[in-house]
């Protein structure tokens, strides 16, 4: 199983090869969790550990790329735990996209 977390580390490290595959594959995770044949689990489980690398204190980029993907995956029902970040300083427009995004979807 692929840890996201794990992967959200990797990002924020020095090696930028390492980076850029693990900000691949943590969105390839993203989108398979997203996908219409997925299971219910699997998304809660994805969208549980993108909103904790969103709120975590993580580099902006690692926090704004968590925040994109929830943006296309994540429901109605996360609205509550990602506004907060409306407010902070270094992901606050990235927080109101994704929200954006989310009150679109419908979901």
């Amino acid at each position: 199983m692929i840890d996201p977390l794990a992967l959200a580390d990797t990002m924020g490290g020095t090696d930028p090869v390492a980076a850029k595959a693990a900000r691949v594959s943590l969105a390839s995770f993203a989108h398979a969790a997203g996908a219409p044949n997925a299971g219910s689990g699997q998304r809660r489980e994805t969208i549980k550990a993108l909103t904790e690398i969103a709120n975590s204190k993580r580099p902006r980029m690692v926090r704004a790329h968590a925040l994109h993907l929830l943006g296309l995956i994540a429901g109605k029902g996360e609205l509550r735990s990602l506004a907060p970040l409306e407010r902070d300083p270094e992901v606050g427009e990235d927080a109101r996209m994704a929200l954006a995004r989310i009150m679109r979807g419908g979901k």
